[in-house]
């Protein structure tokens, strides 16, 4: 991505009692930021699985179907399974991300 010369990145992960897991991956040039989350959340209802891809401001503009997993005694697959479709699910949005940096990307007119 030579065109954009100021291209950053970020990303993290936390926790916490309601949050086993909180995964992020922020994209980010000129003024603008494209964020991927996943999300692992304990419930009542048992373990929430989501993930998105959202701007800056919170705005979603890709999300895939949340998916919720109520017995225990199978959860290491099946959060490799939601790990798995994720990252599916991001690979999808390769098109969207390009669509979005050329969306505001600054034209740049030549020295005359």
């Amino acid at each position: 991505m030579s065109d954009l010369p100021d291209l950053w990145w970020s990303g993290g992960h936390w926790s916490n009692e309601a949050f086993p897991l909180r995964t992020w991956l922020s994209l980010g040039w000129s003024e603008e930021e494209i964020v991927f989350c996943a999300d692992f959340h304990c419930s009542e209802n048992g373990l929430l699985f989501t993930c998105d891809v959202c701007l800056a401001d919170g705005q979603v503009v890709a999300d895939m179907p949340s998916a919720r997993l109520s017995d225990h005694q199978r959860l290491a697959p099946w959060v490799r399974s939601q790990v798995d479709s994720a990252m599916d699910f991001f690979d999808l949005q390769v098109e969207l991300v390009i669509d979005l940096l050329h969306q505001s990307r600054p034209t740049i007119e030549p020295n005359p």
